[in-house]
């Protein structure tokens, strides 16, 4: 199994466009047990990419449980 740091990670979608990735997590894997829902990673995954464009604060949109952050990164895409 080969680890990277998360800014290869992210920058990888782009570089490898024309590639599919698959996330394998293993039996057990929940929301109880503290695994991120798929929808909580993607926006994860959009504040993440604004915030190393410079298009937003990653800081100020923080938290993801507020909405009203939701909406504002869902408006950029």
């Amino acid at each position: 199994m080969r680890t990277i740091d998360k800014d290869t990670f992210l920058r990888s979608f782009k570089v490898l466009s024309n590639q599919s990735f698959d996330l394998f997590l293993g039996s057990g894997a929940s929301v109880s047990s503290g695994i991120p829902t798929g929808n909580e990673l993607i926006f994860h995954f959009k504040r993440e990419i604004l915030s190393s464009k410079g298009i937003i604060n990653g800081k100020k949109f923080q938290d993801l449980k507020i909405e009203f952050n939701k909406k504002i990164i869902q408006s950029y895409f």
